[in-house]
């Protein structure tokens, strides 16, 4: 299966697509969940940059914990 994702082009199998867009609305806990991606509200940024300050944003408004850069990887902040 190729997945069109803005300027980025995915090719997966419709399992690993789906165990992957699972983990991200779980990982994000944004309302939007993997619409987020695929049918963002308001056109964000370009991908991914736009999804992350999306995210970053959604979750510092409601309380929860934001993503911090350490050592080029990015992770949850405590």
């Amino acid at each position: 299966m190729v997945v069109a994702m803005g300027c980025y082009v995915l090719e997966t199998d419709v399992t690993t697509l789906s165990v992957r867009l699972c983990a991200f609305a779980q990982l994000t806990q944004h309302p939007a969940g993997f619409h987020l991606i695929f049918r963002p509200e308001v056109k964000a940024e370009i991908p991914p940059k736009g999804i992350v300050k999306t995210v970053k944003e959604c979750r510092a408004t409601n309380g929860k914990s934001v993503f911090k850069r350490l050592k080029g990887k990015c992770r949850l902040r405590p």
